[in-house]
């Protein structure tokens, strides 16, 4: 059926006829003079042409009204329109999560391949014009085959599929899959195939597909012994380390523990795991120092010779290595600019900060310089690159970001004590602001975006927040010195929160010892790189993520030297608790075929042969210039 999106462009057709009467207007006729005898009839013949009209001028003319023709009905917006049957899809969404890979069935391959006969049973009871496709499911959702009709096409790409060592993050894949059904015309119902090792139970996944969602789970037996964590303990005269062990089986399983540090042995004993969470403390005499520190279990088999460590059908599960990549972790770095409290450096240094008090601001800083810069008495300028807390009202005026309106620094009315100001900030945390009493301070304005920590009345004093480069600016318009919040337990709470804001704390063996799938924060140099991790950078910290569990390495450069060391990636520990278990009931809504429109735009096809027609009327056109003259009159 053709329709027009703009009908009332047709009365532009009207247009054709002043082209007509233009072409008859510029035509010029001609007559002459011919003698009667017929020796000068050939003559003529050639020359009264003038009196008739032109094979070729007719020609142009009918061009120039296709081409008119033709522009017309595009502007008129034309366009084909006919009904198609759009019969429901089905779209399997297999979970590779680490579970996947537990050792399960008869043959002990993982349960990822149990996949592959769930699907097959879907795919007999498919009608043959049904879609199909097939997604990869973990920290995002990945297609792996179609939309389309090949079943054993489908069938081939799942046989390929692997399982990662993240978990699986139903939030990402719920969004991931509205994206993709977006685009689709018919509609799909969901298959989740998966062991049931769900934090939310599959609900998000269910919500973005409008309940046309169904499990096929798998999986009947328990993860065999992991290992959930490595902790080590300097002691006199040697160091334990403290062993997170998860047993899901119901019984106690028997097993070969073996820690190495940069390929050297440094513990083995044999253990009998009981059922679940287990904490064991290995010894051994030295010290604990940087390097790669890599745990083994090996599960003790029963022969008929005795007990064998290592069982075959388990040795894919990733729950039987942890690494742990111990670095040097510098102390934060602080900068204090302008008259300080004495108390002030007493707390930065107790915190374990080094602290540096100059007379005012630095004429200049490089990016990885300072951890943070503590202004009394200046506001800090908005490019500086380095994370900032400014304190007293003589600094409040730094608390107004160019897109902010401008900072009121009027008194407030006396005899107002501040109070939280209900936001919830990491700043803000456990901080008790009534510690400063009736004050008359001075008001901030908070910067769009950021966040209010405590107000007076209705006005802020106390607000934090990040600027468009990624620094944290941190700004308090109270004199803080000499107060009872200073000597109250509030004061060092809220330096111990603006410190760990900016600089995320770790140790030297959490900083860089990583779960697989996690979007982590940590301070990192400009300098800073590693193969292992995808990085998102914001000012002097990135939230790093890695996907693949293994040993990796990075550098960094600091005070102008090369740093480096070893980076630990561990599977998800929310996966060792690899149980099978049944998803919730969820009320299931059926897909159903449904009609729908499919249009076919004529404009740029129109548009296309209107600029063929003219070019052809204008090498006609210079084709007739270029001809004889008694050839072009015939």
């Amino acid at each position: 059926m053709l329709i027009w999106a703009r009908p009332s462009a047709l009365w532009l057709l009207g247009l054709l006829l002043p082209i007509i009467i233009l072409y008859f207007l510029r035509t010029r006729w001609k007559s002459m003079l011919v003698g009667s005898t017929f020796i000068w009839r050939q003559l003529a013949g050639h020359n009264d042409g003038g009196r008739r009209l032109r094979r070729r001028s007719l020609w142009l003319l009918l061009l120039q009204l296709l081409a008119a023709l033709a522009i017309i009905l595009a502007v008129a917006g034309p366009a084909w329109r006919r009904e198609r049957l759009y019969r429901p899809g089905v779209a399997f969404v297999v979970d590779v999560s680490a579970s996947m890979s537990v050792p399960d069935g008869p043959d002990g391959h993982a349960r990822l391949r149990l996949a592959e006969g769930v699907i097959a049973e879907e795919l007999a009871s498919l009608a043959g014009s049904a879609p199909v496709a097939l997604f990869a499911a973990s920290v995002g959702l990945e297609p792996v085959y179609g939309p389309g009709l090949d079943r054993a096409a489908l069938l081939q790409a799942a046989g390929g599929l692997r399982p990662s060592d993240s978990g699986l993050h139903e939030e990402n894949i719920a969004s991931a899959w509205r994206a993709w059904l977006a685009g689709q015309a018919e509609e799909w119902q969901l298959v989740l195939i998966t062991d049931g090792c769900l934090i939310q139970g599959g609900r998000p996944l269910a919500e973005a597909n409008g309940g046309r969602f169904r499990a096929g789970l798998v999986g009947s037996q328990n993860a065999p012994p992991s290992v959930g964590g490595l902790l080590l303990k300097a002691v006199d005269g040697g160091v334990d380390a403290v062993i997170q062990l998860l047993n899901s089986r119901e019984t106690a399983q028997s097993v070969v523990v073996r820690i190495e540090r940069d390929g050297r042995e440094l513990f083995q004993e044999s253990l009998v795991v009981q059922p679940g969470w287990q904490a064991y403390v290995g010894s051994w005499p030295g010290s604990v120092q940087d390097g790669a520190y890599h745990l083994r279990l090996e599960p003790v088999t029963a022969t008929p010779g005795g007990a064998t460590p290592g069982a075959p059908d388990s040795s894919a599960w990733p729950g039987f290595e942890y690494r742990l990549a111990v670095n040097h972790v510098p102390p934060p770095r602080i900068l204090i600019c302008g008259p300080a409290d004495p108390l002030l450096r007493v707390l930065l240094t107790a915190s374990g900060a080094e602290a540096y008090a100059v007379a005012g601001l630095p004429g200049s800083l490089q990016p990885g310089d300072w951890d943070l810069l503590i202004s009394t008495e200046e506001a800090i300028p908005d490019g500086l690159p380095v994370d900032s807390l400014t304190l007293g009202p003589l600094a409040a005026a730094a608390s107004a970001a160019p897109d902010s309106v401008a900072t009121d620094l009027s008194p407030l009315p006396a005899g107002l004590v501040p109070v939280d100001s209900g936001a919830s900030h990491p700043v803000g945390r456990f901080v008790d602001w009534s510690g400063f009493g009736a004050v008359q301070p001075l008001r901030i304005d908070v910067p769009q975006g950021g966040s209010s920590l405590a107000v007076v009345g209705e006005s802020v004093v106390a607000a934090a927040w990040t600027t468009a480069d990624g620094w944290r600016r941190v700004s308090l318009a109270l004199d803080a010195f000499g107060t009872g919040f200073a000597m109250s337990p509030a004061w060092p709470v809220f330096l111990h929160n603006v410190l760990a804001w900016c600089r995320p704390p770790v140790d030297s063996q959490s900083a860089w010892s990583l779960p697989a799938g996690r979007a982590l924060e940590r301070a990192v140099g400009p300098a800073f790189h590693s193969d292992g991790l995808s990085l998102q950078r914001s000012g002097a910290r990135a939230t790093v993520t890695a996907f693949s569990a293994g040993w990796y390495e990075w550098t960094d450069e600091r005070s102008g030297e090369a740093v480096g060391g070893p980076l630990a990636v561990n599977v998800d520990p929310w996966e060792l608790d690899a149980r099978p278990r049944p998803l919730p009931p969820y009320a299931t809504v059926p897909a159903l075929a449904r009609f729908s429109f499919i249009e076919l735009d004529l404009s740029p096809w129109l548009i296309g042969l209107a600029c063929f027609l003219l070019v052809g009327e204008w090498l006609l056109w210079q084709g007739a210039r270029r001809r004889p003259v008694h050839e072009a009159l015939r």
